[in-house]
């Protein structure tokens, strides 16, 4: 039987998982706060999903990119989110 404390442990398997899900949020999220702050930029969700999708893999195309400055903010949000997915896995 487990103790308490190594039922609590994190394991890769629940950090990944962690990762991912923080990931996907941030893409879907993503999507649609840059539709509403920027909407000349993205003018739909689904233009929002594919700046935050190609900003979290750290792709950055540049195809889209937001010009307000909460959309600017909100970007550095989903950067930094990639950079902690990448370096972690």
């Amino acid at each position: 039987m487990l103790s308490r404390n190594q039922s609590r442990q994190l394991t890769v398997r629940v950090a990944m998982r962690g990762i991912m899900v923080a990931t996907l949020t941030s893409v879907l999220l993503g999507g649609v706060v840059m539709w509403l702050v920027d909407p000349k930029s993205f003018p739909s969700v689904g233009m929002g999903m594919w700046f935050a999708l190609q900003t979290v893999t750290t792709v950055g195309y540049g195809d889209v990119v937001p010009h307000t400055s909460l959309g600017r903010l909100f970007a550095v949000l989903i950067m930094l989110q990639g950079i902690a997915f990448v370096s972690i896995v």
